[in-house]
């Protein structure tokens, strides 16, 4: 088992990143949490085909723990977390896609006008 030894940078040379270790940081760095939210977003989108039923209420399983029928377990009312999760999920993505829509078509439509009145 090697040690590693911490030691402070001697010059301006030793502090330096080199550029070709720092670009496969940056692309892990932006690639990572991309695809974490494209796996959640695509998750969301096809909850419907995964048979997941969030208001179903099962006064036996209140508060139960996660297991073989819940995989997040239960609420304080019996209910899935999981599909309650990727139901809210769903809602949220929908929502979202839609102000974006509406402020791309109210910015279009308010800069059109701007620019044919004149500035």
């Amino acid at each position: 088992m090697s040690r590693i030894e911490l030691r402070p940078c001697s010059g301006i040379q030793d502090c330096v990143v080199s550029p070709a270790s720092h670009r496969s940081f940056a692309r892990v760095r932006v690639w990572l949490p991309a695809s974490i939210l494209a796996l959640w977003a695509l998750t969301a989108l096809f909850a419907p085909l995964f048979g997941l039923v969030p208001n179903r209420v099962d006064l036996t399983a209140i508060l139960a723990p996660p297991g073989q029928f819940s995989t997040l377990g239960n609420d304080d009312l019996g209910r899935p977390v999981l599909d309650r999760l990727l139901a809210g999920a769903r809602t949220s993505l929908v929502v979202g896609v839609g102000v974006v829509a509406a402020s791309a078509v109210v910015g279009t439509l308010v800069g059109g006008l701007a620019g044919f009145a004149g500035g």
